[in-house]
């Protein structure tokens, strides 16, 4: 269907949405054409797929086309934004004593994982290959996920608020650490070139945060599929002298398996004696609600026809995350990969496991 053709099936008086799925090079054309048609009004919302452009040069180019354009009401469509954990993050440190915990005085490190056992789709790899790793494709799904943790929580939860707060706390995120960053590519993947696993440290630059390391790890053809975020906790001086090195409390909010929220703490083993052994406060979906998330794209539609702005992230954020890509990707150097095998974990990454994984 010609753009003529859909501006006249379409009815004038009705408020219109748009979604787009298209490869990143053609944004723009599309974008315009419809501008031009006069399918885009100044209430039009527009649903976009990522990537919008594959380098943070093309998404700053897309963002000023855009701005020439008087286009201001684009949105990012995020998967990981449509699960019910990334929104519960929000609610957790507004209704939580946590919410005083969560800053660079108490938390010693946070983790962010999408780990995926597919390896990648064959009709991904001319993609991957042009942008020469599966993290230009992952990052905005990281993002997502560390932003709503990392954000000053307004007074006033509304979209507006939020999305602010999470453009505010993706800027402020920078790369550290960049020379002990894991590239890493699973054997049989057709490229030379192409990484399909990246582990990589960032810092976030504002008061509240500076100072913790966020270590993020991505990649395909692994062991199993595990999607979250875990919160490392200092541990109390008087329990290191007493018990010597135990794990640090750590809360973690999973994204799947068993999407929930859980505390890992220890408490003290039944008898006589102070001998502390695990435990886990936890909250998941299918226990309490006897459900878990909606299908992704049944959500989307769902938030679109709703006006429900929440689950889509901005242009800035999304800008941000191709810069950090950027950033990483200037010093990946190909004969460095570290190789493994299908269904395994790099051996050089084996410090960057989660914690919650037991992994073959």
């Amino acid at each position: 269907m010609s753009y003529p053709m859909l501006r006249n099936v379409l009815d004038p008086n009705c408020q219109t949405a748009v979604y787009l799925a298209l490869q990143p090079q053609h944004y723009p054309l599309a974008i315009q054409q419809l501008k031009t048609q006069g399918l885009l009004q100044p209430d039009t919302e527009i649903f976009a797929e990522k990537p919008l452009a594959i380098n943070g040069v093309e998404g700053e180019n897309l963002l000023s086309f855009l701005e020439e354009l008087k286009i201001k009401k684009l949105n990012l469509v995020e998967s990981f934004n449509l699960k019910e954990t990334i929104s519960n993050v929000i609610a957790f440190r507004a209704s939580t004593p946590f919410e005083s915990l969560l800053n660079a005085d108490n938390v010693k490190e946070i983790r962010i994982y999408a780990l995926e056992q597919i390896t990648v789709p064959s009709e991904r790899v001319s993609f991957l290959d042009r942008v020469g790793s599966q993290l230009t494709d992952m990052i905005s799904h990281l993002l997502a996920m560390t932003t709503p943790l990392l954000l000053k929580l307004p007074e006033n939860l509304d979209v507006s608020n939020l999305r602010e707060g999470k453009e505010e706390a993706a800027q402020a995120l920078q790369v550290i650490d960049s020379e002990k960053t894991i590239w890493g590519q699973y054997l049989g993947y057709p490229t030379p070139t192409t990484s399909t696993f990246t582990a990589f440290t960032l810092e976030c630059k504002n008061p509240r945060w500076e100072g913790v390391k966020i270590k993020v790890v991505t990649g395909k053809g692994l062991p199993q599929k595990y999607c979250g975020m875990e919160v490392i906790f200092d541990e109390q001086s008087q329990i290191k002298s007493l018990f010597g090195d135990i794990k640090a409390p750590r809360l973690v909010f999973r994204h799947y398996p068993n999407e929930g929220i859980t505390f890992h703490f220890h408490v003290k083993r039944p008898g006589a004696g102070m001998e502390l052994v695990p435990a886990k406060l936890e909250f998941t979906y299918e226990n309490t609600f006897k459900q878990v998330n909606q299908p992704a794209y049944l959500r989307l539609l769902s938030d679109i026809l709703a006006g429900d702005k929440s689950s889509f992230a901005s242009p800035i954020e999304a800008l941000q995350a191709l810069r950090i890509a950027d950033t990483l990707q200037k010093d990946c150097v190909p004969s460095s990969f570290v190789k493994y095998d299908i269904g395994t974990y790099p051996e050089a990454a084996k410090d960057w496991l989660p914690f919650e994984v037991a992994w073959l």
